[in-house]
């Protein structure tokens, strides 16, 4: 049942981080996240990031499915999917069909809703958590990972700001091993990429998740926040 209250710490200097309406302290997050439905987007899907210690203790597919249901208080998900490292392809959970797959912290997914709602995120960073990046080849758990893309979940309180920063950040760790970083594009229903030299060097979000794709294995990426 989801708590409608969300405490944090009396202590450390808690701040608004962007105008959206993200509240943040050393303690954990409150987002008012909107999910656009069909006609402002294609289809009404979002790649969205939860943290990594979600305060609604959700872990898996039909947990965030029933979660974002009760905040829009009516069924307008229809349906949750995580991106397959093994097929580049989506696996997919409607609450009667599909795989209830379980959520992983530092992984990103795509909702579908049939109209707009505001949904409200509550949750903590795991700063400890280091997080994976499979390149091509490699065992994942997923499967043989196919061209080495992986969903990463974008902490809140992130100190990048562009993705051409996360490919820095990355490679720092990876010895530049990043071949791109994509955001879902609502509109079309497509990608948009940066390379580093090449593409479109977006904003980063709180609230969006991305896609990553490494030429070789990352372990032990520490994303930097505030």
């Amino acid at each position: 049942m989801r708590k409608s209250v969300f405490l944090v710490a009396a202590v450390g200097l808690a701040a608004v981080l962007v105008a959206g309406g993200l509240f943040a302290s050393n303690m954990g997050f409150k987002l008012n996240y909107l999910l656009e439905g069909p006609g402002t987007t294609a289809t009404g899907t979002t790649l969205m990031s939860l943290p990594y210690n979600p305060q609604t203790n959700i872990t898996d597919a039909d947990l965030l499915l029933q979660d974002i249901n009760a905040v829009a208080g009516g069924s307008v998900v229809g349906s949750v999917s995580k991106w397959d490292r093994s097929s580049d392809g989506l696996i997919f959970y409607t609450g009667f069909s599909g795989t209830n797959f379980s959520i992983v912290p530092e992984e990103s997914y795509f909702v579908a809703v049939n109209t707009a709602v505001n949904y409200i995120i509550v949750g903590s960073h795991n700063p400890g958590l280091g997080v994976t990046f499979y390149g091509p080849g490699s065992t994942t758990p997923d499967g043989v990972s196919a061209s080495g893309t992986n969903s990463f979940s974008f902490p809140y309180h992130s100190t990048l700001t562009l993705a051409g920063e996360l490919i820095n950040e990355i490679d720092a760790v990876g010895g530049g091993t990043v071949a791109s970083v994509s955001k879902w594009d609502k509109v079309t229903d497509g990608l948009i990429f940066y390379t580093g030299f090449s593409g479109t060097n977006f904003a980063l979000v709180p609230g969006e998740g991305y896609l990553v794709a490494v030429g070789g294995d990352v372990t032990g990426y520490l994303p930097s926040h505030y």
